[in-house]
């Protein structure tokens, strides 16, 4: 999808259609090659060309969740699938989603009160997968005694992760499940407002016309944006001109959460495109004070840019594994003063965006979240030898696993850091929402 959208070969005005259906595929995939193995022989879906096994996927996602009629689907994608592997296969592809269709019609008179008992039967599946997908309450309270492996049947989620959540979160697992299963609102964050910049008569219009359209939500005493449904030019023409950004109503709301320091150097160590960078240096009265850090360079040329559209002058940068102890020595050598904090928003399993990134769920293991946790620890312990006296580092990932959260934490503590203050965590039960995590440490 995103190759087609950079190349030009879709046309504006249909990407909103296709990336939800793309992304509705995702949040459904491992129903949806559960339901389409039923009818397949000889080996399943794993024997088909890519093209093939895609064009299925997306044909069964639109036949069982979209709003068109069945019969509309089930021809384009026939059509489709004949288009890119020929007659052969779109004889296949009738056969199949033909069945799909059946079950879809079959699932639309089942009733949540009796959905557990019959989880097995793949109508059965399909409504609760819609249930869950719609929001509907009921369906939430009628999947609570379904087992782990039929309940990650039905939100296509490793069945490790949803016992995992719901030994952790108990009866919110449905919740923060159900909402990964939904499509997710982006935020807007309003940068023309921050930075105080003043606006020409075209921006003024511009931002007037967005706010009239765009909801705002309050999360923690703070108003957040959504950005507005059907209103994508608007936004890019908003995003261009350097009145807003893209970042989530967590993302914002944990920087706000630990805002930086009212004097002393600051260090954002994983600054990556500099979304975070960005809130930071306006809550800070602009990049003075900041230095960015991340191991990919192309990430510091996407900060630079983005600081250069919303008007601020970019922080000094530095390419760099903050995990290298030669690095951080340099970073000592550069910096002898220290730094007052130090942002860590750390790679992690980000188990906490599945609903906006769906297709992440099915490159995820037991393992990912221990692996994650050696990582993260090593970057706080190389961070911790740049503190400035009475400075402190806000750890920061967008995961739900204890390992990475809490076990990083403590693990933290048992090497001379003290956490300040509460474990901040927010839970992806709201459409706007993602998972995020986060804790203030400084040193005994």
């Amino acid at each position: 999808m995103d190759q087609a959208f950079t190349s030009g070969t879709v046309p504006a005005r249909a990407r909103p259609a296709v990336q939800n259906l793309v992304l509705t595929t995702g949040r459904h995939l491992s129903l949806l090659d559960g339901l389409l193995d039923l009818f397949l022989v000889r080996g399943g879906m794993r024997t088909l060309p890519v093209a093939v096994r895609n064009g299925l996927r997306l044909g069964a996602a639109e036949t069982l969740f979209g709003d068109a009629p069945v019969y509309v689907c089930v021809s384009s994608w026939v059509e489709e699938v004949k288009l890119l592997a020929g007659p052969k296969f779109a004889g296949v592809a009738n056969a199949v989603l033909r069945k799909v269709a059946g079950i879809g019609l079959a699932a639309q008179i089942i009733k949540s009160a009796g959905a557990p008992a019959r989880l097995p039967e793949a109508p059965v599946l399909v409504a609760c997968a819609r249930g869950l997908a719609s929001g509907a309450g009921g369906w939430v309270s009628a999947l609570q005694g379904a087992s782990d492996a039929h309940l990650a049947a039905v939100v296509s989620h490793p069945e490790w992760l949803v016992a995992d959540w719901r030994a952790r979160f108990g009866v919110q697992a449905l919740e923060i499940l159900g909402a990964a299963q939904r499509p997710h609102r982006q935020a807007l964050r309003c940068d023309w407002r921050m930075t105080g910049r003043k606006l020409t008569s075209t921006e003024a219009e511009l931002a007037l016309h967005l706010e009239k359209m765009a909801q705002q939500v309050e999360f923690e005493g703070d108003k957040y944006t959504l950005m507005p449904t059907g209103a994508a030019r608007l936004v890019r023409s908003a995003f261009d001109a350097g009145l807003v950004s893209l970042q989530g109503v967590a993302s914002q709301a944990v920087i706000r959460r630990f805002p930086p320091p009212a004097d002393g150097m600051v260090l954002d160590a994983c600054a990556g495109a500099g979304v975070k960078t960005t809130l930071i240096a306006q809550l800070a009265g602009g990049a003075e004070r900041l230095v960015a850090t991340d191991i990919a360079a192309d990430k510091l040329n996407e900060l630079a840019a983005n600081f250069e559209r919303i008007g601020l002058p970019p922080p000094r940068s530095f390419a760099c594994d903050m995990a290298d102890r030669e690095v951080v020595s340099d970073l000592r050598s550069a910096f002898p003063a220290g730094f007052r904090r130090i942002y860590i928003d750390a790679p992690c399993s980000g188990t906490g965006t599945l609903g906006r990134l769906p297709f992440k769920r099915y490159g995820l293991s037991e393992r990912t979240a221990e692996e994650m946790a050696a990582k993260q620890q090593a970057l706080i312990a190389a961070c911790r030898t740049l503190l400035a006296d009475g400075g402190d580092i806000v750890y920061i990932t967008c995961s739900l696993q204890h390992e990475e959260n809490e076990g990083v934490v403590a693990a933290s503590e048992r090497q001379g850091l003290r956490r300040k203050g509460p474990f901040w965590t927010v839970l992806p039960n709201e459409d706007y929402l993602e998972g995020m995590s986060g804790a203030r440490m400084a040193c005994e």
